[in-house]
């Protein structure tokens, strides 16, 4: 206990260290060349925030505790709006979504997936995450 409290000055610091690899794992998704970029990120995002406790928690928090940990959020969220730009220039996404709206509906999934009892592969999930996808195209 004493060793985690030289290295973090509160718990909400450890946990955002904790996350910091699933925001390059959201990232290196969001990077990826294809037409369903966006829909894999957000896939994996929901199954991330499910099965990550502490990655919700650092996702949920209107205000990072670490520096480096707001960094790699915007990084994220630009990442996101890239991805959302390119779906655009296809005609893939219905105007007026941006980075925070993703964001937002991704945590109200994982909330809705987590509290019904439900893994993100069971089909309800599935469907649930599929409606979203379909919501979201132009």
């Amino acid at each position: 206990m004493g060793t985690v409290y030289r290295h973090f000055a509160t718990v909400e610091e450890l946990e955002e260290t904790l996350a910091w690899d699933r925001f390059d794992e959201l990232g290196a998704l969001l990077d990826a060349d294809g037409d369903d970029v966006l829909a894999h990120a957000i896939e994996a995002h929901v199954r991330l925030m499910v099965d990550d406790p502490v990655f919700e928690r650092v996702m949920g928090r209107p205000d990072p505790h670490l520096e480096e940990t707001g960094r790699r959020r915007d990084a994220l969220l630009t990442r996101v709006d890239v991805a959302l730009a390119r779906a655009r220039e296809r005609g893939d996404l219905r105007p007026g979504v941006d980075a925070g709206d993703v964001v937002l509906l991704v945590c109200g999934l994982a909330y809705a997936v987590r509290h019904g009892g439900l893994r993100p592969d069971d089909p309800q999930a599935r469907l649930a995450v599929r409606v979203v996808l379909d919501g979201l195209r132009g």
